[in-house]
């Protein structure tokens, strides 16, 4: 879901009762409120206008804006239906927030229209509309086996999608890495591409070629790399990429015939694959000593009691690899940190193959 200009268009008013109603004390609204008092804005043409008072917006790269900003959009969830969602353990989860992105959740079609059009009402109280163009509706495999009839906001038809980027990660109706990882592959390429006079002149020496890998290059192709659960196929392109950024850095090509290993002992660089892994094993022991109100753990540790898995071989699951490495009682596990980054420290041989 997205709204039209939402930093710029939210009330003073709405954001100062929210901060209210969450506990801020009275006096540090009221100076929040002198530093939003008496601004003004003039429009030039072939003159300059009367001066125009701000009584919308919050400051664009203040650091209390994205606070500020957040406390009203809870105070706007807080007013619309909480019983429409999905049932994680006897409490209905219907939506992720990051600042003004947000994802909404439903079982149903119905549920779905209901739960927007509420929201398109009550944030409408507060001077923000719904963007109709860039909100988009994603189905699961199930619910496409469904008769659909489509939703619209205000008379607007809303766009059905099989993929939509959410914080830069790509979402897909299966969770399919197929196209995250190829997104990533090319990102890291992109970055490549951007110092490729530096990363291929032999002038240049190979510790600040391998800086530049590790600083800019690693972290584009490995970005959401927490969350993977990857095929052995993904993996492949995954090093095969890195491999030919190491051949192109080293103006070798594959014509060569150089061993992977003999190239690996020239570059250094990280493996792309562990580098994955480790973010992942991080992640894992972030989460396993979370308390346990945290939606995130909750929904780690969550068994659906409806419906079944498909027939078929299963697909990989993110835990999967976490209890391969560290086994079944692994949340129990990585609450020593220092054992638990044992079991995701690097193999000895993970600098020289790729």
């Amino acid at each position: 879901m997205d709204y039209e200009k939402v930093f710029n268009s939210i009330q003073h008013q709405a954001v100062f009762d929210a901060l209210r109603r969450h506990g801020v004390e009275e006096k540090y609204i009221n100076i929040l409120k002198e530093t939003y008092k008496g601004g003004t804005a003039q429009i030039r043409t072939e003159m300059l206008s009367r001066k125009i008072s701000i009584m919308k917006g919050v400051r664009q790269g203040d650091m209390l804006s994205p606070v500020m900003f957040t406390s009203a959009v809870e105070e706007i969830f807080k007013r619309v239906n909480i019983e429409i969602g999905i049932n994680i353990n006897g409490e209905m989860l219907n939506n992720l927030r990051f600042a003004d992105d947000i994802i909404l959740f439903a079982k149903t079609e119905e549920e779905l229209k209901h739960l927007l059009e509420d929201l398109n009402r009550e944030g409408k109280k507060d001077g923000m509309a719904m963007n109709k163009n860039k909100t988009k509706v994603m189905c699961n495999e199930v619910a496409r086996r469904r008769q659909r009839y489509g939703i619209s906001i205000d008379g607007e038809h809303l766009e059905e999608v099989d993929q939509y980027k959410y914080l830069g990660r790509l979402l897909t109706p299966g969770n399919e890495m197929a196209k995250e990882i190829d997104q990533r592959i090319t990102s890291g390429w992109r970055r490549f591409g951007q110092y490729s006079n530096f990363l291929k002149d032999k002038r240049m020496p190979m510790c600040l070629k391998r800086r530049i890998m590790g600083t800019v290059i690693m972290p584009a192709m490995t970005y959401g790399a927490e969350t993977w659960s990857l095929t052995n196929n993904q993996k492949q392109k995954l090093a095969v990429a890195q491999r030919s950024m190491e051949r192109a850095m080293l103006n070798i090509t594959r014509r060569d015939k150089i061993r992977n290993e003999v190239i690996r002992s020239f570059t250094k660089v990280k493996d792309i694959i562990e580098k994955a892994e480790q973010a992942k094993g991080q992640w894992a022991g972030h989460l396993a000593r979370m308390k346990n109100n945290k939606w995130a753990k909750r929904m780690t540790e969550w068994w659906p009691k409806e419906g079944s898995r498909a027939r078929g071989r299963p697909k990989r699951r993110w835990r999967d690899k976490v209890e391969e490495k560290a086994g079944s009682a692994w949340m129990r596990r990585a609450q020593d940190r220092n054992a638990w980054r044992k079991v995701w420290r690097p193999s000895a041989s993970s600098g020289v193959t790729g």
